[in-house]
């Protein structure tokens, strides 16, 4: 069956689809401010309450719950700001958006914290992350060839630098994507609208 559609109804189809980007950018600008400020205050906090607690785990999950909260707040308010009708594309595009803008602002807090403003905690640092590493290769009783490729390669490691973080931001980004799907696919509507 073909369907013929005039002028308006092209017109009104068009103005609906740009009311929809506007709603779901603003929204995703907004958590990802947000989820980005949230990022730089933990780091900072750190920074300036113990650097040593950047190789903190439970820090990082706890920067991954914040993350993971605030991503399903950002697709289920422009879900709702959407009459309760959205797309997987849209719901998607919300939180890809978000945690894009978030890592960014995350990243360029690290690369300013650890090249600009404190570049002398990368040494104390990177001294604590191989201690914590020969005590896990020690834990895995690993063969002496493979703990000394190991420590040598940490050893040689600089975590710290601005290509370090970058590749840390493509990883987290893909992170960003799968979530995102994951999101998109539960909250979506089930019906085509």
């Amino acid at each position: 069956i073909k369907i013929k559609m005039d002028q308006k109804n092209i017109d009104e189809a068009i103005r609906y689809s740009n009311q929809v980007n506007k709603i779901v950018r603003k929204n995703a600008t907004f958590y990802g401010l947000i989820m980005g400020g949230v990022s730089v205050a933990i780091t900072f906090i750190i920074y300036f309450v113990d650097y040593h607690l950047f190789l903190n785990p439970s820090i990082g999950i706890v920067q991954l719950v914040s993350y993971l909260i605030l991503g399903v707040l950002v697709v289920y308010t422009t879900r709702k700001k959407l009459g309760n009708a959205i797309i997987f594309k849209d719901a998607f595009t919300s939180y890809f958006l978000a945690g894009f803008i978030a890592s960014v602002i995350s990243v360029i807090a690290s690369i300013l914290l650890f090249n600009l403003i404190a570049p002398e905690i990368q040494g104390p640092l990177k001294e604590a992350s191989l201690e914590y590493s020969l005590k896990m290769m020690d834990s895995l009783n690993l063969p002496d060839t493979e703990r000394n490729a190991l420590i040598e390669q940490a050893k040689n490691a600089n975590p710290y630098t601005v290509t370090e973080f970058l590749k840390s931001l493509g990883t987290t980004l893909i992170g960003h994507a799968m979530f995102g799907a994951l999101l998109a696919l539960i909250f979506r509507n089930r019906q085509t609208i």
